[in-house]
């Protein structure tokens, strides 16, 4: 059965299914989209069912988006890969038997960019390391000399290092490794054995001078008295280890 309604647009007399009621259709008159009433509403004055009755034949459909690309397959009958591209390195051609001076030039170039950080932070701990020792070195030296009873290779080369210590450069590379993890930790518990704010300052001013940061003749003389305050704390055995240690890392010039 079919049953007549107007569109609310247009008013052309339209016809139906009873089935249809509020589906969302097209009007073949206008091509406005409308909702199928439930019941058909009373004829406009003027408009007879004498009329031509158009049916509705086209059920409105809202655009369908665009069907994507098809998805890259790993192989015949594989399964569609969905993980973004790999950015692989540029492949040079392979008639080349060896790089050209435009791309060798490039290589340099690139592997200076990339060495220039590392060249920067080794300078900066052998320029650091370099002023902490020998700020800590004559703290050392006064703390091995004045030991009563200590051993006699301890104070002997404390008094060497006294004779050198002016012209002498530390060098780190004197220490095997475990050594330096010795010597790093020596220095750490000196540290540790201040009050909280006290090692909070001697660490303040280390980071400043191993970062080549201004630091003031005061605040030099201030880190130099905390290490000599925490290494009194030491025991007389660690006090000496710690002169072993810097005397080996002293080389003299000309040797």
């Amino acid at each position: 059965m079919e049953f007549v309604f107007n569109c609310p647009h247009c008013n052309r007399e339209l016809a139906a299914a009873d089935n249809a009621h509020g589906q969302t259709v097209v009007c073949p008159a206008c091509k406005q989209s409308l909702i199928v009433p439930h019941s058909a509403p009373a004829a406009p004055p003027g408009l007879g069912h004498d009329e031509e009755i158009v049916e509705v034949l086209e059920e409105f459909r809202p655009p369908q988006p665009a069907e994507p690309p098809p998805l890259a397959s790993r192989g015949a009958g594989g399964a569609a890969s969905l993980l973004p591209p790999v950015k692989q390195r540029p492949v040079f051609p392979s008639d080349l038997t060896e790089p050209t001076p435009m791309m060798r030039a490039q290589l340099e170039r690139e592997q200076r960019r990339q060495s220039l950080p590392i060249q920067r932070r080794a300078h900066l701990l052998v320029f650091g390391a370099t002023i902490i020792f020998c700020l800590l070195l004559a703290t050392i030296i006064v703390l091995v000399t004045q030991l009563p009873g200590g051993n006699p290779a301890a104070t002997a080369s404390a008094k060497a290092l006294a004779a050198t210590a002016p012209s002498a450069t530390p060098d780190l590379s004197r220490l095997s490794p475990e050594e330096t993890q010795e010597l790093a930790l020596l220095i750490k518990r000196a540290f540790d054995t201040l009050p909280p704010e006290e090692g909070r300052e001697a660490n303040i001013i280390y980071s400043r001078i191993n970062q080549r940061q201004p630091t003031t003749q005061e605040q030099v003389a201030r880190f130099n008295s905390l290490f000599q305050k925490g290494a009194n704390l030491l025991t007389a055995e660690q006090q000496q280890r710690l002169t072993m240690l810097f005397a080996k890392t002293i080389q003299s010039p000309g040797t």
